[in-house]
């Protein structure tokens, strides 16, 4: 087969739908949603990418509502003012899945619930999405002259935290201008009696937990409150502790330097069906990095303990034999090859791209008859192993 009509192949079946595992979120701090050369930032090639590898995403400092082609944009923006702004961006196939929790008297923080029946969790995943904007910035002293009874973010947080039912998990992500260099965020006999919470809450991670890093050893105003906020709540911070980045790496780049000051957070009992966390690289059109990290859904546990004819398990095909001919050099490898290259192979793949996939049992289908032309086509060039049949441990493409 040539590559266009391979990469054409591809192409459909990957639009319709393919096996998901893992819910890919990106937190960032996106330093206004408009670049003051290029215009929308989210329309720029660079930036599209990063959106695209992901399902949920958390922006921070959006300077304003934001609105993204095939994601449904929950958005929280300050009154009055230019400054600050969150929102999060749930890609339109999974929108049935979250709901938007309230959050009264506070536009620097948004949460949606994430909901567990439809995304195959334990438990409800409410994901916080904050900018707390600098102690010393102007917004904040703006805030303070104005209001008498001023209530900083982190304690907004507080309340929304307490809020949230003990049967739910919590994800929580943002800019917080809080440098905690080297504060131990993970609860300890002295920790407990200091901010008067219970040392062995139910619902702890039993296992280990990594000793966090941080390349940015600096401890700020808001340093000490932002730990001892996730501290009673047994909240843990990803950075520096999670594959991908085990060392801490610093997350905003500034003329006067590199801090660490975007985290993101979870329960402890979701740290089993974390993956991975990433902070990427730093791009022109913010002086943040992303931070992207990923947490397993629709796990195979259920599926491997299930019976297989009830899940439409695929047989797997007996592997073929790949010889080469000692006496004319050709093997039945270089023969395959040549053979995709037939004229009435090209009509049956080109007949078989015209076929609708308007509904989940079609791309099954697609699947299926893909499979069944190639292995049509290697018998006729080689022969299979002997053995019993196997079965796939991978679902089909429309199984969830």
């Amino acid at each position: 087969m040539n590559s266009s009509t391979m990469d054409r192949m591809h192409g459909q079946a990957a639009k319709s739908s393919k096996p998901r595992h893992c819910l890919r979120l990106l937190s960032w701090n996106i330093n206004h949603r408009r670049d003051k050369i290029e215009g929308c930032k989210f329309d720029i090639p660079d930036v599209r990418n990063i959106i695209l590898e992901h399902d949920i995403l958390c922006f921070q400092e959006t300077k304003g509502a934001v609105s993204l082609e095939g994601f449904k944009c929950f958005n929280a923006n300050r009154k009055g003012t230019n400054s600050g702004g969150v929102c999060t961006a749930i890609q339109k196939h999974l929108a049935a899945g979250v709901n938007r929790v309230p959050v009264p008297n506070c536009n620097d923080i948004l949460i949606i619930k994430l909901k567990a029946d439809f995304f195959h969790l334990d438990r409800n995943i409410n994901l916080i999405n904050v900018y707390d904007s600098p102690t010393h910035g102007s917004y904040k002293k703006r805030m303070k002259l104005e209001n008498e009874d001023f209530t900083s973010t982190l304690e907004h947080l507080e309340t929304c935290i307490a809020n949230i039912p003990d049967t739910d998990d919590i994800a929580l992500c943002g800019d917080f201008n809080a440098r905690t260099g080297v504060l131990n965020d993970v609860l300890t006999p002295s920790s407990a009696r200091n901010i008067g919470v219970e040392l062995d809450p139910p619902n702890l991670y039993s296992g280990p937990i990594p000793q966090r890093n941080n390349q940015d050893m600096t401890l700020n105003s808001n340093g000490k409150p932002f730990i001892e906020l996730i501290q009673a709540f047994n909240i843990l911070i990803l950075n520096g502790r999670t594959i991908g980045d085990l060392s801490g790496k610093t997350t905003c780049v500034q003329r006067h330097g590199a801090s660490t000051v975007d985290y993101v957070c979870i329960s402890q009992h979701l740290l089993p069906i974390v993956r991975q966390l990433r902070v990427t690289k730093l791009t022109p059109y913010s002086d943040h990095r992303p931070l992207s990290y990923s947490l397993t859904i629709n796990s195979f546990n259920e599926v491997l303990h299930s019976n297989a004819s009830t899940l439409n398990f695929q047989a797997a095909p007996k592997p073929f034999r790949w010889i080469k001919d000692e006496n004319t050099g050709l093997g039945t490898t270089e023969l395959f090859k040549a053979a995709q290259n037939s004229h009435s192979f090209q009509n049956t793949i080109e007949n078989v791209l015209l076929t609708p996939l308007t509904a989940p049992d079609h791309i099954t289908t697609f699947n299926r008859t893909v499979i069944s032309i190639f292995i049509d086509l290697a018998k006729e060039v080689t022969y299979q192993k002997k053995g019993g049949t196997r079965f796939s441990k991978k679902k089909s493409i429309n199984s969830q």
